[in-house]
């Protein structure tokens, strides 16, 4: 079955996103099955980025994982210790998934954001 999911980066990688879809990092593509968990994890974890975004996507539920690499101490700090809160896939997005929904695009504050530090 074909599900909706939500990926979460800076903003300044969304052009880029736009372009050549949500790419592989080591390996895997990391997401969420919630829009707020996903924008938790980024902001929490990139503290000094001002601006995140989130995009969503479709994907075969076949084709997703659930990630175990973060602890269930991380998660309940975020208060988002559902299953679906920490996802993996082996498949790169499109970016034509990602322009598909473009409509559907969240942007965000960072409530984390620590300023520049350069």
């Amino acid at each position: 079955m074909i599900k909706t999911y939500y990926h979460a980066t800076p903003y300044k990688n969304m052009y880029s996103i736009f372009e050549k879809g949500i790419q592989k990092n080591f390996g895997l593509v990391y997401f969420s099955d919630d829009r707020d968990t996903a924008a938790r994890w980024i902001c929490f974890t990139r503290p000094h980025e001002k601006k995140i975004a989130v995009f969503p996507f479709q994907l075969d539920e076949n084709e997703v994982q659930i990630s175990y690499d973060h602890t269930s101490i991380m998660t309940n700090l975020l208060g988002v210790n559902h299953e679906g809160a920490g996802l993996i896939s082996t498949k790169n997005i499109s970016a034509e998934n990602i322009r598909h929904n473009m409509n559907k695009i969240y942007t965000y504050e960072n409530p984390f954001y620590k300023g520049d530090d350069k």
